[in-house]
């Protein structure tokens, strides 16, 4: 009598450590699922959190890319590092589409979508990007830029900006601009 005891309380442990189991690996699949999807909040202020850094981040303070730092510095595509990221993009922007020379502007778009396709790196993987410049006197914008990894523009649901109007003095009594800038983030 005590040995089918055992065996049945043996069985009853063995059945409660796999029940165990099953509900552990279950709830970590479910909670694993939920993690990845992100704050929401977070992707609301994203747009406006990388436009200001943008604004803020000085050539000379920007070291994500030696391409960006040491190449264009010494090549002398960026002549004053004391610039920030934006006040070079719209430079750049500007000098593509007014230079006289056609050299002139394929080189500056391709500096420019050189130095924003390099800090287009610092969005998070699952976000796509694009950056559009236009002049005052235009009425389409011109995309400079654009990344995804999953879905494209046009295919989501959720279409983050972040708009800025831009004029950067140029010397005592000239300047670039106004030029307007949108960024553009998604999921």
């Amino acid at each position: 009598m005590r040995n089918g005891r055992t065996r049945a309380s043996y069985f009853f442990v063995l059945d409660a450590f796999i029940a165990g189991i099953i509900v552990f690996s279950s709830l970590t699949v479910l909670y694993s699922a939920y993690s990845r999807q992100g704050n929401p909040l977070q992707s609301y202020s994203l747009a406006e959190d990388f436009t200001r850094y943008l604004e803020q981040t000085k050539i000379d303070d920007y070291y994500a890319s030696e391409l960006v730092y040491v190449n264009m510095t010494r090549n002398g595509a960026i002549p004053d590092r004391s610039r920030t990221l934006l006040e070079q993009a719209v430079l750049f922007y500007a000098e593509n589409t007014t230079a006289p020379s056609p050299d002139v502007r394929a080189r500056a778009g391709a500096n420019l979508t050189l130095l924003i396709g390099d800090v287009a790196r610092l969005v998070p993987e699952n976000y796509g990007i694009a950056f559009y410049f236009r002049n005052p006197t235009e009425t389409t914008l011109w995309k400079a830029y654009t990344a995804f990894q999953l879905r494209s523009e046009a295919e989501t649901d959720l279409l983050l900006t972040s708009q800025r109007v831009v004029a950067i003095p140029t010397g005592p009594v000239t300047t670039v601009g106004p030029i307007y800038l949108e960024v553009r983030l998604w999921e």
